[in-house]
């Protein structure tokens, strides 16, 4: 009796995430106007992954993967992943954008392991840009620290899904790595460098003489 009412259980927890994950009408229209950086691309294999499947219930926005769970309809999904900063720290506005899949966008503090989907993970959207888009809206609180490498994961909603995409963000944030931050001299080292070059000087000129 115990063994086939845990049975049940199993069965009516596998359901209400495949449900969870069932494709709703988009309520949301949301679109960048002001697109401070943008890059094009093609999904495609033969890299994939198991990706995770963000609820509709807030979560750890501090790359714990916590409160994320496996996807059951994207199993064996294809990516692309881009490094991103913003010099300056802020909340990333970014969309996903095909006419080819049904896309879902992800951002990870870096490093990203398609091999351990939960490590690192911080978000994630399917739906709230337009139509079958992605978008992390201004007010998702997904932010940004200075000069700090993210991974944003392109995928989609569903296995084999193909096709042309277009990544936009928004603000100041950057496609690539953090740019070097120049270390500050300090005047313990300038005051001996200083007094190097008088020196150097002050020799050749009793040479001249």
């Amino acid at each position: 009796m115990k063994k086939s009412g845990l049975l049940i259980s199993c069965l009516l927890l596998t359901a209400f995430w495949a449900l969870a994950e069932e494709k709703t009408p988009n309520k949301s229209e949301f679109s960048i106007q002001s697109r401070a950086a943008s890059v094009s691309g093609t999904l495609s294999g033969p890299e994939t992954f198991n990706r995770l499947f963000n609820p509709w219930l807030p979560v750890d926005l501090t790359c714990s993967g916590s409160g994320f769970s496996l996807s059951v309809t994207g199993t064996d999904v294809f990516y692309s992943v881009y490094e991103v900063y913003s010099p300056i720290g802020e909340n990333l506005v970014a969309t996903l954008e095909s006419s080819d899949f049904d896309a879902y966008l992800w951002i990870y503090c870096d490093p990203f392991d398609p091999s351990d989907p939960f490590s690192n993970a911080m978000y994630g959207d399917d739906d709230s840009g337009t139509g079958l888009n992605s978008a992390f809206l201004p007010g998702d609180g997904v932010f940004l620290e200075p000069n700090t490498s993210y991974i944003l994961v392109v995928t989609s909603f569903s296995n084999d899904a193909t096709g042309d995409y277009t990544l936009n963000v928004d603000g100041d944030v950057v496609f690539g790595s953090p740019a070097s931050i120049p270390v500050p001299l300090s005047s313990w080292a300038i005051y001996p460098a200083i007094l190097l070059i008088i020196t150097f000087f002050v020799i050749r000129f009793r040479r001249i003489i």
